[in-house]
């Protein structure tokens, strides 16, 4: 099995060929003829147009067997096709969900200057959690950079990569979060 790289991704989306299994009509957001992405542990993240609609579209360098049932009918498996640098090929799952406009909760908190702002923000903070304690699923990397604060000031949590819900209780999970944020 070849390794793929980030940069792979990057390459293979910046092509004017790109090669996709299912998916049509994809268009990447690029910034001087490259595309605009956001790099994490082990995925790679994009902002495109899709069927006239702004999207994300999350690129894997590794699969894991719990993206379908988070993700459902968003996951697409081996539906990219990246190259490498000498020219071979390898499929990687893709995930295409509605693209979230705002700000992440840390980049919120740091523009916050008055004490009202950050009432607000703890406010919706406390609103998002009661909402995720009253679920049967949970987040699994619930982070300031995982919460997207809204045009309206609403919170949404993004990134359910780790998430469990009550049908995968029989499998180990394949992703614990981001360790500074996990439960002692």
């Amino acid at each position: 099995m070849q390794v793929i790289l980030i940069s792979h991704i990057v390459d293979s989306l910046a092509s004017p060929f790109t090669l996709w299994r299912t998916l049509k009509g994809v268009e990447v957001v690029c910034h001087h003829g490259r595309p605009i992405y956001s790099a994490g542990n082990a995925s790679v993240v994009f902002q495109v147009w899709h069927e006239g609609r702004k999207k994300t579209l999350k690129c894997y360098i590794r699969t894991s067997k719990n993206l379908p049932h988070i993700y459902k009918s968003d996951f697409y498996a081996k539906e990219l096709c990246v190259f490498d640098i000498s020219g071979r090929r390898q499929w990687v799952d893709c995930l295409l969900t509605p693209y979230t406009e705002g700000i992440t909760l840390d980049e919120a908190i740091c523009n916050a200057e008055t004490k009202e702002e950050f009432t607000l923000l703890a406010h919706e903070f406390d609103r998002m959690a009661r909402w995720l304690l009253e679920k049967p699923f949970a987040h699994g990397d619930l982070k300031p950079e995982n919460i997207i604060v809204t045009n309206e000031g609403k919170m949404r949590a993004i990134d359910w990569d780790a998430a469990f819900l009550p049908e995968l209780r029989q499998n180990s999970a394949t992703e614990c979060g981001t360790a500074a944020y996990q439960h002692p």
